[in-house]
């Protein structure tokens, strides 16, 4: 019997980088899709937060889920505090942080293929 393969948190980014073709399957198996739609914002917010929520949620690069109401939720409420100057150094770094896990920091989103150009020799039958 074979020993388990290796968990994808444990692997070494050079292994992965010189064999994609071996872990480019099990890398996928890790991506999730949204469950649900987000919804409306909660009753317990304020309506500067319920602002917020929606302003978040027009400019979210990717879509967003039930299963993303929670962080949405705690990344409003750091955020309406950003807004009206009552944020802690902590709590920035904080909202930082929820932003980058709903896929608000450009540098952490994935990458969009750019469409191929087309080869004129591609329309050549051989």
């Amino acid at each position: 019997m074979s020993r388990p393969p290796t968990p994808a948190s444990k692997l070494n980014a050079g292994s992965v980088a010189k064999h994609t073709g071996r872990f480019s399957a099990r890398l996928g198996e890790y991506a999730t899709k949204p469950v649900g739609g987000l919804g409306a914002p909660p009753k317990w917010m304020t309506p500067l937060e319920r602002k917020v929520w929606k302003a978040l949620v027009r400019a979210a690069p990717a879509q967003l889920g039930a299963n993303d109401r929670t962080l949405l939720a705690i990344a409003v409420t750091l955020k309406s505090k950003l807004e009206t100057h009552t944020i802690s150094p902590a709590e920035v770094s904080q909202l930082i942080s929820a932003l980058n896990k709903l896929g608000f920091i450009p540098v952490d989103r994935p990458a969009i293929e750019k469409p191929k150009a087309d080869d004129p020799l591609d329309r050549i039958d051989v």
